[in-house]
Order: structure tokens, then sequence, then C-alpha cells
């Protein structure tokens, strides 16, 4: 409920029930997609994304359903992967009560692979930052770009590391990735 409460259609809900999720959510203004069996996240994120594709849309924003969106957030993240040369654009995520950061994207170390989420002590303010991989918890997408790459590997990563993964395919194709500081989450992990 948190996660829809206050956001706009279009809506789309990808579960393995989803219509059982849509009626716990109190809404009947969601479309609802089948997850594919076994994929877990990746799987019912590609779902989208392919879905959106076939209807045309440029951009997709996801989001967790342990996650809510502050408002505004959704429009700027839209507008951060909408920009030229960027695929994907991602929330500062904070921790229940808002008070703790939880993630201003991901640091990875190369060779060694170690993967930080970068948490500062105070959030970042102003324009959208550059970063070297985003959680996919409040996440942006320019679809065709995501696509291109192969979109979410669900049969190597179902529930851990698809950002990651995804994030560093987009950036070897050259694509950008940004953090957006206006653009704010909670995530309860």
């Amino acid at each position: 409920r948190r996660a829809l409460a206050g956001q706009e259609g279009p809506l789309w809900l990808v579960s393995q029930d989803p219509g059982a999720a849509a009626r716990a959510a109190g809404r009947d203004d969601i479309e609802c997609f089948d997850a594919p069996r076994g994929g877990g996240f990746a799987g019912a994120a590609q779902r989208a994304l392919v879905e959106a594709d076939r209807r045309g849309h440029e951009t997709i924003v996801l989001l967790n359903d342990d996650a809510h969106l502050f408002a505004g957030a959704r429009r700027c993240l839209a507008a951060a992967a909408g920009q030229p040369g960027v695929a994907a654009a991602g929330a500062v995520l904070f921790e229940e009560g808002g008070r703790a950061i939880q993630s201003c994207g991901i640091r990875v170390r190369a060779g060694g692979g170690r993967v930080v989420a970068h948490r500062p002590r105070t959030p970042p303010t102003g324009q959208p930052l550059p970063v070297q991989a985003l959680p996919a918890t409040a996440l942006a997408l320019k679809v065709a770009a995501t696509l291109a790459v192969g979109g979410f590997d669900g049969d190597r990563f179902p529930f851990y590391f698809e950002d990651v993964d995804l994030c560093l395919r987009l950036r070897e194709r050259g694509y950008r990735l940004l953090l957006v500081p206006e653009a704010r989450a909670i995530h309860r992990g």
C-alpha cells in the first residue's frame, strides 16, 4: 500500500498474484501482470520492461514493493533518465524512519568484485550526480537502452546484484547513470 500511495497512473503491478496484490492495495486503477515463476525481482522487472517497449514507452520507473517514493520523486527520476546519454537514474534511499541513508548509489571495485552502497553522512543536494551503479529499488530506466544490453538477467541474478550487473553493462555501452538528489525514497530493505 505504501509503495502505491500517492502515485498517479499509469501504474503496473508485476507479481506472482497481481490481482490479489492490487486488491490488497485497495486500488482498482492498476494494470496487473503475472511475474515469471522463479525469476525473482529481475524477472518481474524484465517483464515490465518488455511491456513498456511493446507499448512504446521511452522510460519506466521501477519501485520495489518494500519501498515508497517521496512526493515528486517519480517525476524527477523520469526526467533525469530522459536526458541524452543517460540510461538510468536512481533515488537517494533512506532507511525506515527517513533519518539514516541507505544508499546514494553503488560503488564497484573492478577486479576484486567488491560492491558497496555509498552512504554519506548527509544526503547530496543539487544536480544529478554520476555514479558507477544504482540499486533497482527506485530506479528509472531508458527502455530501449536497457533492452539493448539485454535487460535484467534473471537466470544469473534472480534476487541480488541484478541491478549492479545491469548498470555495469549499461556503462560498458557508454551510457551514464545518475543519482538524483531530489528523488528520495524509503526502503525497508
